[in-house]
């Protein structure tokens, strides 16, 4: 697995770039937590800075708030485990057009997510292994 060379560059597997067995011990748990605005959530004082998030193959839920305010974020790259994706996950991710999704376009409509969880963004095309699907 690559790791994270700067700031700019996350590797989500680890979640949270401090405790890389994070992911791993709370896997079940966290599955469930949200946060309740972009103040309380990760990165926050770096989130300026980033430019590229991947989340793991063992990600299964991406929270409410999680990548919120990135405003550089150009890259995202979403595995095929993924099962729902919280409230306003994306907030503010004015550069981010298009997502790369490691599944196939059925598993992508199967995901639980609102009608805002891309709210407020950019994203118009999700990339996906058999196509392309246009928001």
């Amino acid at each position: 697995a690559k790791m994270c060379n700067s700031l700019l560059q996350l590797q989500a597997f680890l979640l949270f770039a401090l405790d890389i067995s994070f992911i791993h011990i709370h896997k079940l748990f966290f599955r469930y937590i949200n946060f309740s605005n972009y103040f309380n959530a990760p990165f926050y004082d770096i989130r300026s800075q980033i430019t590229e998030f991947v989340f793991g193959d063992k990600v299964q839920h991406i929270p409410a708030y999680l990548c919120s305010g990135m405003e550089k974020l150009t890259s995202v790259t979403i595995p095929n485990s993924v099962t729902d994706i919280g409230d306003y996950a994306f907030l503010g991710c004015s550069l981010l057009t298009t997502i790369d999704y490691a599944g196939t376009r059925e598993q992508w409509k199967k995901i639980d997510k609102s009608e805002i969880w891309n709210d407020d963004s950019n994203i118009k095309i999700i990339h996906c292994t058999d196509g392309e699907i246009v928001l």
